[in-house]
């Protein structure tokens, strides 16, 4: 990228986070426009000096304006929420002893919330701004660093996928022959293109039923319908994305959930 294409006058992120550490920085340029004041006192808090059941160190511990009242609470930052299913099967305590925050990217998990009291998406509140706004915290929101994108090959996601990577292949496969050079990869995540609109996202974060698609609203309202009556998918109210199980959909199947993707 040239000096040319940043405005002069741009503070912020050129692109969309894809670590840990910059929703640290996105959190702080978002601060006005979460659905509470909330300040920080704290970072990665020891549980043993803390007084924790669970064993594991927490990012952030701050205060939350609640009727004029501070109160206490205990932050996570994940990129995607569904990282913190892998932080509760390291430490099954933390079934019992909430996290009151999670800080997120995106929310693509609901299980989580049965383990912190909140789930907040910066991505959603980000989405909620004028593009006025947008442009001014993340210059690029649609894209992530050149850096970080290629440190991710397609083989390095693929072996994410331990209970579904023969039916990941053929996935890939069958959709290079409707939309050739449209996969993107992420840092977690393979993005399945037409044109310039993602379709669906294909996501490993452990094994087993974690590995899923993440169906966009891109694809059209009755082919979403069908989605989720044929393939069993589950409705995320917030991004209004669709949660598609990859044991959900078996090898004879690819083609079909392909082509109802595709509207075909």
């Amino acid at each position: 990228m040239s000096n040319k294409t940043i405005p002069t006058d741009f503070t912020g992120l050129i692109y969309a986070p894809s670590l840990e550490v910059e929703l640290y920085m996105l959190t702080a340029f978002l601060l006005p426009y979460l659905p509470f004041p909330l300040v920080f006192e704290e970072f990665e808090l020891d549980p043993r000096r803390k007084g924790y059941k669970h064993s594991k160190y927490l990012d952030a511990k701050g205060r939350k304006l609640v009727d004029h009242k501070w109160k206490e609470v205990t932050i996570e930052f994940k990129l995607y929420s569904s990282g913190f299913l892998v932080d509760v099967k390291r430490h099954p305590t933390l079934k019992n002893e909430k996290v009151n925050l999670i800080i997120c990217w995106v929310h693509d998990a609901p299980e989580v919330e049965r383990y912190a009291d909140e789930v907040i998406s910066l991505q959603d509140i980000l989405l909620s701004l004028t593009e006025e706004k947008r442009k001014r915290i993340i210059l690029f929101p649609d894209k992530k660093s050149k850096l970080t994108s290629d440190t991710y090959s397609m083989e390095d996601l693929l072996s994410y996928f331990k209970s579904n990577r023969l039916r990941m292949e053929r996935l890939l496969n069958l959709w290079v022959q409707h939309a050739p050079n449209s996969i993107e990869p992420g840092t977690s995540e393979m993005k399945f293109k037409r044109g310039n609109r993602v379709m669906f996202r294909a996501c490993s974060y452990s094994s087993g039923e974690k590995e899923h698609l993440l169906v966009t609203p891109d694809v059209g309202l009755e082919r979403r319908q069908t989605i989720l009556a044929r393939f069993h998918g589950k409705l995320l109210p917030k991004t209004n994305q669709i949660n598609v199980p990859l044991a959900n959909i078996q090898d004879n199947d690819l083609s079909d959930f392909i082509s109802t993707i595709l509207g075909k």
